[in-house]
């Protein structure tokens, strides 16, 4: 774990605790794996998070499966916009996740694990490939948080 500001790195014993878990979590439920060399960077502004990443400012977390890291906004960012427990669960699944599933499945999966509640509106009128475009670049938060829900729902609904 990388963090360069003092407010995260106090905030590094509640992030090992949810990272231990979702480690055990996902081995023992799911039979799935992280790779040895995990690496989680919590950057210490939004402009550092968004030259690593490419991400728009409301994604507040990436996993990069192939690299083998997750980078993140402020630990009180990810506090603010769902919680540390569901921003690092759901970037750990991305981390883990097999290989060959589609966008919406694997945010789908992604909330699922990280303990998302079904319910409230959805996205209409899309298929696969409409929903997995707006998960890849939601064109706001609104659109994300939507899209995520509807990847949710999906996931649960279909065999």
């Amino acid at each position: 774990m990388y963090t360069a500001a003092a407010a995260d790195r106090a905030a590094l014993p509640d992030i090992r605790v949810v990272v231990r878990a979702a480690e055990a979590d996902l081995l023992n439920r799911h039979g799935l794996r992280l790779c040895p060399a995990a690496v989680l960077f919590i950057h210490p502004d939004l402009g550092s998070y968004l030259e690593a990443t490419g991400a728009s400012w409301h994604q507040v977390a990436t996993a990069s499966p192939e690299r083998c890291r997750i980078d993140a906004q402020r630990s009180r960012v990810l506090r603010e916009h769902g919680g540390l427990s569901y921003s690092l669960r759901h970037e750990l699944y991305h981390r883990a996740q097999d290989d060959g599933l589609e966008h919406w499945q694997a945010e789908g999966q992604a909330e699922l694990f990280a303990g998302a509640v079904p319910g409230g509106p959805l996205l209409s009128g899309l298929g696969p490939r409409d929903l997995d475009a707006l998960l890849a670049n939601p064109p706001d938060q609104e659109t994300g948080r939507l899209a995520r829900q509807t990847a949710l729902r999906w996931v649960l609904d279909r065999p």
